[in-house]
Protein backbone atom coordinates (compact mmCIF):
# COMPACT_ATOMS: atom_id res chain seq x y z
CA UNK A 1 0.00 0.00 0.00
CA UNK A 2 2.73 2.06 0.75
CA UNK A 3 4.78 1.22 -2.27
CA UNK A 4 1.73 2.24 -4.45
CA UNK A 5 1.17 5.93 -2.57
CA UNK A 6 5.16 6.49 -3.11
CA UNK A 7 5.06 5.99 -7.16
CA UNK A 8 1.86 8.26 -7.34
CA UNK A 9 3.83 10.99 -5.55
CA UNK A 10 6.67 10.87 -8.61
CA UNK A 11 4.41 10.49 -11.13
CA UNK A 12 3.13 13.79 -10.02
CA UNK A 13 5.53 15.67 -9.72
CA UNK A 14 6.16 17.76 -13.29
CA UNK A 15 8.57 17.32 -16.11
CA UNK A 16 11.11 20.37 -16.45
CA UNK A 17 13.83 20.39 -18.91
CA UNK A 18 17.40 21.76 -18.15
CA UNK A 19 17.62 25.76 -19.25
CA UNK A 20 20.88 27.68 -19.22
CA UNK A 21 21.39 31.12 -17.36
CA UNK A 22 23.81 33.78 -19.19
CA UNK A 23 25.45 36.02 -17.51
CA UNK A 24 27.47 38.81 -18.28
CA UNK A 25 30.17 40.91 -16.83
CA UNK A 26 30.17 44.53 -15.96
CA UNK A 27 31.20 46.02 -19.59
CA UNK A 28 30.35 43.45 -21.17
CA UNK A 29 33.45 42.25 -21.11
CA UNK A 30 32.52 38.41 -21.08
CA UNK A 31 29.66 36.31 -20.98
CA UNK A 32 29.40 32.96 -18.64
CA UNK A 33 26.56 30.28 -19.36
CA UNK A 34 25.27 27.90 -16.67
CA UNK A 35 23.33 25.13 -17.42
CA UNK A 36 20.43 23.81 -14.90
CA UNK A 37 20.03 20.20 -15.14
CA UNK A 38 16.36 19.10 -16.09
CA UNK A 39 14.24 16.78 -13.44
CA UNK A 40 11.75 14.11 -14.13
CA UNK A 41 13.48 12.89 -17.50
CA UNK A 42 13.21 16.37 -18.63
CA UNK A 43 15.27 17.49 -21.48
CA UNK A 44 18.83 17.17 -21.52
CA UNK A 45 21.27 20.42 -22.70
CA UNK A 46 21.81 20.44 -25.98
CA UNK A 47 23.86 22.97 -28.83
CA UNK A 48 20.68 24.36 -29.94
CA UNK A 49 19.71 25.55 -26.60
CA UNK A 50 22.54 26.84 -25.63
CA UNK A 51 22.89 28.68 -29.03
CA UNK A 52 19.30 30.23 -28.31
CA UNK A 53 20.01 31.05 -24.74
CA UNK A 54 22.92 33.17 -26.12
CA UNK A 55 21.08 34.71 -28.63
CA UNK A 56 18.48 35.48 -26.27
CA UNK A 57 21.32 37.35 -24.40
CA UNK A 58 22.57 39.15 -27.42
CA UNK A 59 26.11 37.37 -26.94
CA UNK A 60 27.26 37.18 -30.44
CA UNK A 61 31.18 38.30 -30.44
CA UNK A 62 34.21 36.32 -28.66
CA UNK A 63 32.25 33.03 -28.86
CA UNK A 64 34.20 30.03 -27.17
CA UNK A 65 32.57 27.65 -29.74
CA UNK A 66 34.50 24.89 -28.18
CA UNK A 67 33.56 25.50 -24.58
CA UNK A 68 29.74 25.41 -25.85
CA UNK A 69 30.45 22.40 -27.99
CA UNK A 70 31.53 21.06 -24.53
CA UNK A 71 28.84 21.83 -22.29
CA UNK A 72 26.62 20.34 -25.06
CA UNK A 73 28.51 17.07 -25.37
CA UNK A 74 29.15 16.34 -21.91
CA UNK A 75 26.20 17.61 -20.25
CA UNK A 76 27.63 19.70 -17.34
CA UNK A 77 25.70 21.34 -15.14
CA UNK A 78 25.59 23.78 -12.46
CA UNK A 79 29.09 25.18 -13.37
CA UNK A 80 29.08 28.72 -14.91
CA UNK A 81 31.66 28.42 -17.68
CA UNK A 82 33.04 31.24 -19.73
CA UNK A 83 32.15 31.47 -23.44
CA UNK A 84 32.40 34.61 -24.86
CA UNK A 85 35.30 37.40 -24.17
CA UNK A 86 35.88 40.90 -25.93
CA UNK A 87 38.44 42.17 -27.66
CA UNK A 88 39.89 45.21 -25.49
CA UNK A 89 40.50 48.68 -27.80
CA UNK A 90 44.13 49.38 -28.24
CA UNK A 91 45.05 52.95 -26.78
CA UNK A 92 46.78 55.28 -29.60
CA UNK A 93 49.98 56.72 -28.86
CA UNK A 94 50.09 60.37 -27.82
CA UNK A 95 51.74 63.43 -29.51
CA UNK A 96 55.11 64.85 -29.03
CA UNK A 97 57.07 68.01 -29.35
CA UNK A 98 61.12 68.53 -29.38
CA UNK A 99 62.05 71.45 -28.96
CA UNK A 100 65.27 72.26 -31.67
CA UNK A 101 66.29 75.06 -28.84
CA UNK A 102 66.54 75.02 -25.15
CA UNK A 103 64.07 77.44 -23.75
CA UNK A 104 66.01 79.19 -21.79
CA UNK A 105 69.94 80.46 -22.23
CA UNK A 106 72.31 80.77 -19.60
CA UNK A 107 75.16 83.44 -20.03
CA UNK A 108 78.51 81.88 -20.31
CA UNK A 109 81.68 83.57 -21.11
CA UNK A 110 83.27 82.53 -24.01
CA UNK A 111 86.76 80.79 -24.36
CA UNK A 112 88.88 81.52 -27.23
CA UNK A 113 91.62 78.95 -28.70
CA UNK A 114 94.10 80.42 -25.73
CA UNK A 115 91.60 79.42 -22.90
CA UNK A 116 91.57 83.49 -22.37
CA UNK A 117 87.75 84.12 -21.66
CA UNK A 118 85.50 86.73 -22.69
CA UNK A 119 83.31 88.02 -20.13
CA UNK A 120 82.01 90.54 -22.38
CA UNK A 121 80.58 87.69 -24.99
CA UNK A 122 77.69 85.71 -23.01
CA UNK A 123 75.88 84.47 -25.64
CA UNK A 124 72.50 85.54 -24.27
CA UNK A 125 70.97 86.83 -27.90
CA UNK A 126 69.46 83.82 -30.40
CA UNK A 127 69.29 85.28 -33.81
CA UNK A 128 66.61 83.32 -36.24
CA UNK A 129 66.24 83.90 -39.33
CA UNK A 130 62.57 83.18 -41.27
CA UNK A 131 61.93 79.66 -41.66
CA UNK A 132 64.09 77.95 -39.17
CA UNK A 133 62.79 75.05 -37.55
CA UNK A 134 62.05 75.88 -33.86
CA UNK A 135 60.34 72.56 -32.93
CA UNK A 136 59.32 69.09 -34.45
CA UNK A 137 55.68 67.89 -33.65
CA UNK A 138 54.57 64.16 -33.79
CA UNK A 139 51.23 63.72 -34.52
CA UNK A 140 49.19 61.69 -32.13
CA UNK A 141 48.02 58.53 -33.45
CA UNK A 142 44.74 57.27 -33.04
CA UNK A 143 43.83 53.68 -31.10
CA UNK A 144 42.21 50.94 -32.33
CA UNK A 145 38.33 50.43 -31.25
CA UNK A 146 37.77 46.99 -29.37
CA UNK A 147 34.47 44.93 -29.40
CA UNK A 148 32.29 43.50 -26.30
CA UNK A 149 30.59 40.61 -26.23
CA UNK A 150 27.16 42.03 -27.55
CA UNK A 151 29.80 43.08 -30.59
CA UNK A 152 29.12 46.38 -29.76
CA UNK A 153 32.40 48.78 -30.47
CA UNK A 154 34.50 49.92 -27.56
CA UNK A 155 36.43 53.20 -28.24
CA UNK A 156 39.96 54.03 -27.46
CA UNK A 157 41.07 56.55 -25.19
CA UNK A 158 41.49 59.95 -27.53
CA UNK A 159 45.06 60.36 -27.85
CA UNK A 160 46.42 63.64 -26.54
CA UNK A 161 48.28 66.37 -28.53
CA UNK A 162 51.20 67.64 -27.78
CA UNK A 163 51.07 70.32 -25.04
CA UNK A 164 52.28 74.03 -26.69
CA UNK A 165 51.50 77.27 -27.60
CA UNK A 166 52.38 79.04 -31.02
CA UNK A 167 53.80 82.33 -30.15
CA UNK A 168 53.73 85.73 -32.08
CA UNK A 169 56.50 85.52 -34.80
CA UNK A 170 56.46 81.79 -34.67
CA UNK A 171 54.07 79.69 -37.48
CA UNK A 172 53.17 75.94 -37.63
CA UNK A 173 52.90 74.23 -40.90
CA UNK A 174 49.81 73.37 -42.38
CA UNK A 175 50.13 69.94 -41.30
CA UNK A 176 50.82 70.64 -37.85
CA UNK A 177 54.37 68.76 -37.90
CA UNK A 178 56.75 71.67 -38.37
CA UNK A 179 56.89 74.95 -36.06
CA UNK A 180 59.23 77.46 -37.65
CA UNK A 181 60.19 80.97 -37.17
CA UNK A 182 57.76 83.38 -39.74
CA UNK A 183 60.01 86.27 -39.55
CA UNK A 184 64.11 87.18 -38.68
CA UNK A 185 64.22 88.34 -34.82
CA UNK A 186 65.30 87.47 -31.61
CA UNK A 187 64.37 83.90 -30.32
CA UNK A 188 62.77 83.73 -26.53
CA UNK A 189 60.86 81.84 -24.63
CA UNK A 190 57.90 83.71 -22.83
CA UNK A 191 55.07 82.55 -21.16
CA UNK A 192 54.89 78.75 -21.93
CA UNK A 193 55.75 79.25 -26.23
CA UNK A 194 58.66 80.56 -28.23
CA UNK A 195 58.41 83.63 -29.85
CA UNK A 196 60.35 85.95 -32.31
CA UNK A 197 60.62 88.90 -31.77
CA UNK A 198 61.39 91.31 -34.66
CA UNK A 199 63.55 94.37 -32.34
CA UNK A 200 65.50 93.26 -29.64
CA UNK A 201 64.74 95.82 -26.85
CA UNK A 202 67.63 95.75 -23.77
CA UNK A 203 65.93 97.27 -21.06
CA UNK A 204 68.98 97.76 -19.07
CA UNK A 205 72.79 98.96 -19.69
CA UNK A 206 74.91 96.97 -21.48
CA UNK A 207 77.53 95.45 -19.54
CA UNK A 208 79.26 92.31 -17.70
CA UNK A 209 75.53 91.26 -17.31
CA UNK A 210 74.04 91.40 -20.45
CA UNK A 211 77.52 91.31 -22.67
CA UNK A 212 77.83 92.62 -26.26
CA UNK A 213 75.05 92.09 -28.14
CA UNK A 214 75.00 91.31 -31.88
CA UNK A 215 71.40 90.96 -33.67
CA UNK A 216 69.93 90.10 -36.79
CA UNK A 217 67.42 92.46 -36.90
CA UNK A 218 66.65 96.18 -34.74
CA UNK A 219 68.13 96.74 -31.85
CA UNK A 220 67.07 99.29 -29.11
CA UNK A 221 69.32 99.64 -25.86
CA UNK A 222 67.04 101.86 -23.16
CA UNK A 223 70.51 102.35 -21.42
CA UNK A 224 73.76 103.05 -21.91
CA UNK A 225 76.77 101.35 -23.53
CA UNK A 226 79.03 100.98 -21.35
CA UNK A 227 83.30 100.70 -22.06
CA UNK A 228 84.63 98.10 -24.29
CA UNK A 229 81.56 96.73 -24.86
CA UNK A 230 79.79 96.04 -28.72
CA UNK A 231 76.19 96.17 -30.17
CA UNK A 232 75.82 95.14 -33.54
CA UNK A 233 72.42 94.83 -35.94
CA UNK A 234 73.94 92.91 -38.50
CA UNK A 235 70.22 93.34 -40.67
CA UNK A 236 68.87 96.25 -39.21
CA UNK A 237 68.77 99.60 -37.02
CA UNK A 238 69.84 100.32 -33.85
CA UNK A 239 68.69 102.63 -31.17
CA UNK A 240 70.66 104.08 -28.01
CA UNK A 241 68.74 105.68 -25.78
CA UNK A 242 71.39 106.56 -23.24
CA UNK A 243 74.87 107.17 -23.52
CA UNK A 244 77.62 105.72 -25.16
CA UNK A 245 81.53 105.33 -23.71
CA UNK A 246 85.09 104.44 -24.13
CA UNK A 247 85.65 101.88 -26.51
CA UNK A 248 82.21 100.91 -27.24
CA UNK A 249 81.23 99.71 -30.71
CA UNK A 250 77.94 100.59 -32.60
CA UNK A 251 77.52 98.79 -35.66
CA UNK A 252 74.18 98.79 -38.13
CA UNK A 253 73.90 97.58 -41.07
CA UNK A 254 70.92 100.19 -41.62
CA UNK A 255 70.40 103.42 -39.66
CA UNK A 256 71.80 104.43 -36.02
CA UNK A 257 70.27 106.83 -33.78
CA UNK A 258 71.80 107.98 -30.50
CA UNK A 259 70.31 109.95 -28.32
CA UNK A 260 73.09 110.72 -25.22
CA UNK A 261 76.45 111.45 -24.96
CA UNK A 262 78.86 109.77 -27.13
CA UNK A 263 82.93 109.36 -26.10
CA UNK A 264 85.43 107.75 -27.50
CA UNK A 265 83.37 105.11 -29.49
CA UNK A 266 83.33 103.85 -32.86
CA UNK A 267 80.08 104.15 -35.02
CA UNK A 268 79.35 102.33 -38.05
CA UNK A 269 76.03 102.91 -40.34
CA UNK A 270 75.61 101.27 -43.45
CA UNK A 271 72.60 103.92 -43.20
CA UNK A 272 72.26 106.98 -41.60
CA UNK A 273 73.37 108.31 -38.07
CA UNK A 274 71.87 110.53 -35.90
CA UNK A 275 73.41 111.85 -32.93
CA UNK A 276 73.62 114.29 -30.01
CA UNK A 277 76.91 115.17 -28.95
CA UNK A 278 79.79 113.06 -29.77
CA UNK A 279 83.48 113.42 -29.12
CA UNK A 280 86.68 111.78 -29.88
CA UNK A 281 84.80 109.56 -31.51
CA UNK A 282 84.93 108.18 -35.05
CA UNK A 283 81.92 107.79 -37.62
CA UNK A 284 81.25 106.65 -40.39
CA UNK A 285 77.67 106.42 -42.23
CA UNK A 286 77.45 105.47 -45.66
CA UNK A 287 73.95 107.64 -45.98
CA UNK A 288 73.21 111.30 -44.09
CA UNK A 289 74.82 112.13 -40.33
CA UNK A 290 72.81 114.36 -38.23
CA UNK A 291 74.04 116.00 -34.88
CA UNK A 292 74.11 118.44 -32.97
CA UNK A 293 78.04 118.82 -32.00
CA UNK A 294 81.14 116.73 -33.29
CA UNK A 295 84.53 117.44 -31.33
CA UNK A 296 87.43 116.21 -32.10
CA UNK A 297 86.07 113.14 -34.40
CA UNK A 298 87.13 111.39 -37.61
CA UNK A 299 83.75 111.27 -39.91
CA UNK A 300 82.96 109.55 -43.09
CA UNK A 301 79.39 110.81 -44.41
CA UNK A 302 78.31 108.96 -47.76
CA UNK A 303 76.01 111.55 -47.82
CA UNK A 304 75.01 115.09 -46.32
CA UNK A 305 76.39 115.74 -43.22
CA UNK A 306 73.97 118.44 -40.91
CA UNK A 307 74.61 119.73 -37.58
CA UNK A 308 71.87 121.74 -35.68
CA UNK A 309 70.73 122.74 -32.27
CA UNK A 310 73.09 124.13 -29.93
CA UNK A 311 74.68 127.84 -31.54
CA UNK A 312 78.10 126.86 -29.53
CA UNK A 313 78.23 123.43 -31.32
CA UNK A 314 78.90 122.22 -34.74
CA UNK A 315 82.06 120.54 -36.28
CA UNK A 316 84.95 121.58 -33.46
CA UNK A 317 87.94 120.16 -34.48
CA UNK A 318 88.76 116.39 -35.75
CA UNK A 319 88.32 115.34 -40.00
CA UNK A 320 84.85 115.28 -42.05
CA UNK A 321 85.18 113.93 -44.86
CA UNK A 322 81.36 114.30 -46.52
CA UNK A 323 80.87 113.23 -49.92
CA UNK A 324 77.46 114.74 -51.44
CA UNK A 325 76.59 117.64 -49.34
CA UNK A 326 77.37 120.00 -45.69
CA UNK A 327 74.83 122.10 -43.89
CA UNK A 328 76.08 123.79 -40.77
CA UNK A 329 73.29 125.86 -38.45
CA UNK A 330 76.05 126.22 -36.41
CA UNK A 331 79.93 126.86 -36.30
CA UNK A 332 83.03 125.24 -37.99
CA UNK A 333 86.14 124.79 -35.75
CA UNK A 334 87.04 126.64 -32.68
CA UNK A 335 89.35 129.06 -31.26
CA UNK A 336 89.86 126.45 -27.94
CA UNK A 337 90.11 123.13 -30.06
CA UNK A 338 92.94 121.77 -32.54
CA UNK A 339 92.63 122.14 -36.63
CA UNK A 340 88.97 121.18 -37.64
CA UNK A 341 89.20 119.52 -41.99
CA UNK A 342 86.69 119.70 -43.62
CA UNK A 343 86.74 117.69 -47.07
CA UNK A 344 83.29 117.72 -49.21
CA UNK A 345 82.91 115.52 -52.37
CA UNK A 346 84.00 112.49 -54.14
CA UNK A 347 87.11 114.05 -55.53
CA UNK A 348 88.37 115.04 -52.16
CA UNK A 349 89.02 111.46 -51.42
CA UNK A 350 90.54 110.44 -54.47
CA UNK A 351 92.74 113.48 -54.41
CA UNK A 352 94.24 112.12 -51.10
CA UNK A 353 94.45 108.66 -52.60
CA UNK A 354 96.58 110.04 -55.56
CA UNK A 355 98.93 111.65 -53.00
CA UNK A 356 99.35 108.70 -51.27
CA UNK A 357 99.88 106.36 -54.48
CA UNK A 358 102.32 109.33 -55.28
CA UNK A 359 104.39 108.65 -51.93
CA UNK A 360 104.09 105.28 -52.40
CA UNK A 361 105.55 105.25 -55.94
CA UNK A 362 108.35 107.35 -54.93
CA UNK A 363 109.30 104.95 -52.14
CA UNK A 364 108.95 101.55 -54.17
CA UNK A 365 111.22 104.11 -56.86
CA UNK A 366 113.83 104.68 -54.18
CA UNK A 367 113.78 100.71 -52.94
CA UNK A 368 113.94 99.61 -56.67
CA UNK A 369 117.01 101.39 -57.47
CA UNK A 370 118.96 99.90 -53.89
CA UNK A 371 117.77 96.77 -55.47
CA UNK A 372 119.39 97.34 -58.56
CA UNK A 373 122.72 98.22 -57.45
CA UNK A 374 122.65 95.40 -55.03
CA UNK A 375 121.83 93.13 -57.74
CA UNK A 376 124.26 94.46 -60.35
CA UNK A 377 127.00 94.57 -57.28
CA UNK A 378 126.72 90.80 -56.75
CA UNK A 379 126.39 90.08 -60.60
CA UNK A 380 129.69 91.74 -61.61
CA UNK A 381 131.19 89.97 -58.15
CA UNK A 382 129.86 86.54 -59.34
CA UNK A 383 130.97 87.06 -62.71
CA UNK A 384 134.63 87.70 -61.68
CA UNK A 385 134.90 85.09 -59.29
CA UNK A 386 132.61 82.57 -60.58
CA UNK A 387 130.91 81.79 -57.60
CA UNK A 388 129.27 83.73 -54.16
CA UNK A 389 129.30 83.02 -50.89
CA UNK A 390 126.00 81.21 -50.01
CA UNK A 391 124.51 84.06 -47.88
CA UNK A 392 125.59 86.50 -51.04
CA UNK A 393 123.64 84.22 -52.92
CA UNK A 394 120.28 84.17 -50.94
CA UNK A 395 120.68 87.89 -51.17
CA UNK A 396 120.88 87.72 -55.23
CA UNK A 397 117.77 85.77 -55.07
CA UNK A 398 115.80 87.56 -52.78
CA UNK A 399 117.00 90.93 -54.15
CA UNK A 400 115.24 89.57 -57.67
CA UNK A 401 112.50 89.02 -56.46
CA UNK A 402 111.75 92.33 -54.65
CA UNK A 403 112.47 94.12 -57.65
CA UNK A 404 109.53 92.29 -59.39
CA UNK A 405 107.54 92.56 -56.85
CA UNK A 406 108.43 96.44 -56.11
CA UNK A 407 108.28 97.11 -60.66
CA UNK A 408 104.54 95.52 -60.33
CA UNK A 409 103.90 97.84 -57.32
CA UNK A 410 104.98 100.57 -59.01
CA UNK A 411 102.98 99.62 -62.30
CA UNK A 412 99.72 99.29 -60.30
CA UNK A 413 99.92 102.51 -58.51
CA UNK A 414 100.70 105.11 -61.39
CA UNK A 415 97.48 102.86 -63.51
CA UNK A 416 95.79 103.86 -60.66
CA UNK A 417 97.05 107.36 -60.39
CA UNK A 418 95.85 108.04 -64.11
CA UNK A 419 92.86 106.99 -63.61
CA UNK A 420 92.25 109.09 -60.70
CA UNK A 421 93.88 112.00 -62.91
CA UNK A 422 91.25 111.18 -65.28
CA UNK A 423 88.01 111.15 -62.59
CA UNK A 424 89.18 114.71 -61.33
CA UNK A 425 88.92 116.24 -64.88
CA UNK A 426 85.13 115.89 -63.50
CA UNK A 427 84.62 118.88 -60.92
CA UNK A 428 81.92 118.31 -58.72
CA UNK A 429 80.01 121.61 -57.91
CA UNK A 430 80.24 121.47 -54.68
CA UNK A 431 79.52 124.22 -51.95
CA UNK A 432 77.92 124.66 -48.27
CA UNK A 433 76.48 126.98 -46.03
CA UNK A 434 77.24 127.77 -42.27
CA UNK A 435 75.24 130.09 -40.34
CA UNK A 436 77.44 130.62 -37.68
CA UNK A 437 80.91 131.11 -37.59
CA UNK A 438 84.19 129.44 -39.38
CA UNK A 439 86.72 130.32 -36.94
CA UNK A 440 91.00 130.54 -38.12
CA UNK A 441 93.13 126.79 -38.91
CA UNK A 442 89.71 125.13 -40.37
CA UNK A 443 90.95 124.05 -43.26
CA UNK A 444 88.74 123.36 -46.27
CA UNK A 445 88.94 120.85 -49.48
CA UNK A 446 86.70 120.65 -51.88
CA UNK A 447 87.61 119.32 -55.39
CA UNK A 448 91.37 119.23 -55.82
CA UNK A 449 91.56 122.59 -54.36
CA UNK A 450 92.80 123.41 -50.29
CA UNK A 451 92.24 126.27 -48.26
CA UNK A 452 93.01 127.27 -44.51
CA UNK A 453 90.71 130.01 -42.77
CA UNK A 454 93.26 132.75 -41.22
CA UNK A 455 90.33 134.92 -40.19
CA UNK A 456 86.90 134.38 -38.42
CA UNK A 457 84.35 134.11 -40.89
CA UNK A 458 80.27 134.10 -39.55
CA UNK A 459 77.33 133.27 -41.95
CA UNK A 460 78.77 132.42 -44.95
CA UNK A 461 78.35 130.19 -47.98
CA UNK A 462 81.41 128.37 -49.24
CA UNK A 463 81.79 127.37 -53.04
CA UNK A 464 84.35 126.84 -55.49
CA UNK A 465 83.68 128.73 -59.15
CA UNK A 466 83.96 127.58 -62.79
CA UNK A 467 87.60 128.85 -62.40
CA UNK A 468 88.51 126.55 -59.67
CA UNK A 469 88.53 129.37 -57.31
CA UNK A 470 87.46 129.50 -53.70
CA UNK A 471 84.47 131.95 -52.75
CA UNK A 472 83.47 132.70 -49.76
CA UNK A 473 80.00 134.82 -49.72
CA UNK A 474 78.02 136.19 -46.67
CA UNK A 475 74.79 134.64 -46.39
Amino acid sequence: MNDENNNTEKSSEPVVDCYAVVKLEEKNVSATIEVVPPRNGGKEVTLDLLKAALDEAGVCYGLKNDAIKEIAENKIYNRPIVIAEYTPATNGTDGTITYKFDKFVAAVPVENDLGIVDYRELGQIRSITAGTVIAEVTLPIDGEPGRDVLDREIAPNPPKKAAFSVGVGTVLSIDGTTLTAAVDGHLVYDKNAFTVRKVLVIKSDIDFNTGNIEFLSDINIQGNVGEGFKVVSTGGNVTIQGGIFSGSLIKATGNITLKQVANHATVEAGGDVTANFCEYCNIKAEGDITASTLVICDVYCGGTLTTKGSKTGGLVGGRYTVLTGLNVANNIGSPNYPTTIISLGDNTILDSEREKLLAVITKRENELTDLTMIIDYLNAKKKMDRKLAPEKEELLGDSVKKRIIRSRDIKTAKERVEEINNLLENRQDLRFEVMGSIYPKTKININTLHFEIMDEWKRVKVFVDEFNEFHFEPI
